[in-house]
């Protein structure tokens, strides 16, 4: 027979208790928050803690330290910092945001993204950024997004881009200014960037694609088309495509930019070259040398609603496929010589464009992009500041069960009415 060991369970209640306790203590310990790292022009590397009070004296210092965890961000004070910063997958990455905006923090030199994923997600925030040698921003396989930042005066010579240079990646550029670079502004080669809400303006190339070069396309899942909209792109210059250059299966949406004032041998505005499956809509192309739109052959890009106004030379080649419904007529802004690129009431792009699936929700001002339910042409969505409302009710006094008439009247732009009673009831007007 076996012997049989008893057990005394009364003594056994506090094993739930410890269990608990283990289990938080082994979440604590395996919890890593996020952090911030300071970084100020009068700060130190050597006695610097990062901290707001001690911060670090170099961005490329504060990024090293920063990477040890994933999630860290780096916030830069302002000032003028002379140097190069990379980041790469064996290193890791932190976000980069400056602390005040890109008019009074400025990098001299260029910002490096080198990664292992596409889908891995990095922010840089607020900053001027010049280099004198070589490319702005570089990003190779990783999605960062880069926002309201100021890429001006990057001097790559003959290189591909002056400005941002993307391979292999689904980045959003964003509230950006790409001006004055040598190379071009943009290079984009087998990614699909959102590039929106930006002004690439004054950039050149001794090759192709002035503004942007597109090249290639990331894949061909829709959602990772490329796609540029609400952007200026002016005064750019190139040997093809003065404005955008788009050749090799690049498949972008190129949407309700202003093209205007480009320079090139061939196709001032865009030039559409072999393989491409762009396609280019609500679009103002005005005043560019050597034409708006260029076509290699007659099979590359798809076109339509655009205006075309003021080119030297033909407007849109005869070789593009175009759907039509395009306006040649004055765009009538507000001040174009004074750069306000606004529409006026009398415009003949108000609500004459094609509302695509793949245009953003707000216009390069960040007003609604859609109003009276058809898009304008252009970057700018007219907002009618002359609208006049009256609301009115009767009878205003009377028996109980009586009838109320609400009349409300408004004369203007709009796209709905909503009307505030006052008594947690409301009526809209579509």
């Amino acid at each position: 027979m076996k012997p049989t060991r008893r057990y005394n369970t009364d003594s056994l209640w506090w094993y739930p208790i410890i269990l608990v306790v283990f289990l938080f203590l082994l979440l604590a310990f395996n919890t890593t928050k996020a952090a911030e790292f300071y970084v100020s022009p009068d700060g130190s590397d050597s006695t610097g803690d990062g901290s707001e009070q001690y911060p670090f004296k170099t961005i490329s210092h504060a990024v090293d330290t920063a990477v040890q965890t994933a999630g860290n961000t780096v916030i830069v004070m302002p000032g003028r910092y002379q140097e190069n910063i990379y980041m790469d997958y064996y290193s890791g990455f932190a976000h980069l945001k400056s602390f005040a905006g890109a008019d009074t923090t400025t990098i001299e030199g260029y910002v490096s993204y080198y990664g292992s994923t596409t889908t891995d997600s990095v922010l840089l925030q607020g900053f001027r950024i010049v280099n004198n040698y070589g490319v702005g921003i570089s990003v190779d396989n990783i999605s960062p997004r880069i926002i309201n930042c100021v890429i001006d005066n990057c001097d790559n010579g003959e290189g591909l881009t002056g400005g941002i240079y993307l391979y292999n990646t689904l980045a959003e550029i964003r509230n950006c200014s790409i001006t004055n670079c040598k190379g071009g502004g943009i290079y984009s080669a087998s990614s699909g960037p959102k590039i929106i809400n930006c002004k690439i303006i004054n950039n050149s190339t001794d090759s192709s694609g002035g503004g942007v070069y597109f090249y290639s396309s990331y894949d061909t899942t829709e959602a990772h088309r490329a796609i540029i909209a609400n952007c200026i792109i002016m005064n750019n210059s190139a040997i093809e495509g003065g404005g955008i250059y788009s050749e090799n299966g690049s498949g972008e949406y190129i949407l309700n930019n202003l093209i205007a004032g480009n320079k090139a041998s061939n196709g001032g505005g865009i030039f559409i070259g072999s393989g491409s499956q762009c396609e280019v809509y609500n679009n103002i192309i005005a005043y560019n040398d050597s034409g708006g739109i260029s076509c290699r052959t007659s099979v590359d890009g798809t076109t339509g609603y655009n205006n075309y106004f003021g080119n030297i030379g033909t407007a849109q080649d005869s070789l593009c496929y175009d759907l039509g419904n395009n306006i040649l007529s004055d765009p009538q802004f507000v001040d174009y010589d004074a750069g306000d690129y606004h529409l006026l009431e009398i415009s003949p792009l108000i609500n004459k464009g094609t509302n695509c699936s793949s245009l953003p929700e707000i216009d390069i001002d960040g007003h609604k992009r859609i109003v009276e339910g058809i898009v304008d042409i252009g970057p700018d969505e007219f907002a009618d500041c002359s609208i006049v409302s009256d609301f009115s009710v009767f009878p205003t006094a009377g028996c109980a069960g009586m009838t109320v008439t609400f009349t409300s009247l408004a004369e203007g732009h709009y796209d709905s009415l909503y009307w505030d009673l006052g008594d947690s009831n409301s009526i809209i007007n579509e």
